[in-house]
Order: structure tokens, then sequence, then C-alpha cells
């Protein structure tokens, strides 16, 4: 696949609590921007019938966000996947970078519904005269 269109994705898969279970078979995905996790998610849904949350890239060969090509990512699952999983290869300290933890993205998702939820109960302050 040519770096600009599209990637190759290697999700490392771990459970709510850390442990790392391994990394799926990799796959393509169309866009080539690594922010763009929509793609990885249902191509991880629909190759092999798991359910990921996906917290941090964890590498990748371009140097720049829409490079494409060859990117790995850190997943969350609630359940291992019915899929035979690659031992994952990669820096083991890279997966203790403080950016997402396991378990984080629920806790982030209730503490911005908390927070929009008492933003929304204020009203916008007149200006002043």
């Amino acid at each position: 696949m040519g770096s600009s269109s599209g990637r190759r994705v290697t999700l490392v898969l771990c459970t709510r609590e850390g442990a790392v279970l391994g990394a799926l078979p990799s796959y393509d995905v169309a866009s080539p921007w690594w922010q763009d996790v929509s793609g990885v998610v249902a191509g991880a849904r629909s190759a092999y019938g798991a359910e990921v949350t996906v917290l941090r890239l964890l590498n990748a060969e371009a140097d720049r966000p829409s490079g494409g090509g060859p990117v790995a990512y850190l997943a969350q699952v609630s359940e291992s996947p019915m899929v035979r999983l690659a031992r994952w290869s990669g820096d083991p300290l890279a997966l203790r970078e403080r950016v997402f933890h396991a378990g984080d993205p629920a806790r982030w998702l209730r503490l911005a519904a908390r927070l929009a939820g008492a933003t929304s109960r204020t009203s916008p302050r007149e200006p002043e005269d």
C-alpha cells in the first residue's frame, strides 16, 4: 500500500487493566491519516470480530500524520477476539507512556459528560455595560 493511499494497521490489544494480549494480524485501511481511527475500528470489527477502543498510536513508519504506510496502535478490548494474536515485539516501555492507559476512555467520557452537564446548566453572562 502506498504511503499516501492508506495505512497498514497493526493493533496491539490490551485489557482494561492494561495486560497486553498480543497483536491482531495486520490489515489495510483507506485513510492515510493517523488520527482517523474510524477505519481502524471498523476493520478490526469486520475482519476479526473485535470490538476495540483505540487508545493511541504506538509507532508509524512515516514522519507525518498524513503519511500513511505501516502504523501500530494500542487498543483496549473487553474480551479477546477469537483469532490467534501475535506476540507484540515492540518496545514494552512504549506501552507505559502516559497518554491514554487501559481503562481511561470510560473515565474520560464520564468526566466529559459531567463537565458538559455542568456547563449546559449555566447560562451565559450578559455583557456588562
